[in-house]
């Protein structure tokens, strides 16, 4: 996305509905390697090719999921906005070289933010 600070991945995000969720998490299973198995549960499985260059990430989420709306529109919303677009470069600047948990923590909350903002706008699914 133009803008944004990466690390040079692709993120692919897969969505699914109750009834298919579990044999497209079945599916994706067989075809890629689990990821960060200890964070999945009934809404949301992520995934790598292992081999792919650039390294290709997937994430599955449930229809409708707060990880949909994190995955999705939440994306949508930072891509839309350029003080988001900066306030997500900053969080990547400012976790550069420290602990991975601590990164991640941080970004799951820039992320829960948008996504409060998206129910509470009536914007959620």
């Amino acid at each position: 996305m133009p803008g944004l600070l990466t690390s040079g991945d692709v993120d692919l995000h897969v969505r699914a509905d109750a009834q298919s969720f579990g044999p497209a998490r079945d599916l994706l299973c067989q075809l890629y390697e689990p990821l960060f198995r200890d964070e999945w549960d009934s809404e949301v499985a992520y995934f790598v090719a292992p081999k792919a260059r650039p390294p290709v990430e997937i994430v599955l989420t449930l229809i409708g999921s707060v990880d949909d709306l994190y995955h999705g529109e939440a994306w949508q919303r930072i891509v839309a906005d350029h003080e988001l677009v900066e306030r997500y470069n900053s969080l990547k600047r400012n976790h550069e070289g420290v602990p991975i948990a601590g990164y991640k923590a941080a970004k799951r909350e820039f992320f829960h933010g948008i996504v409060r903002g998206l129910r509470n706008t009536g914007s959620d699914h």
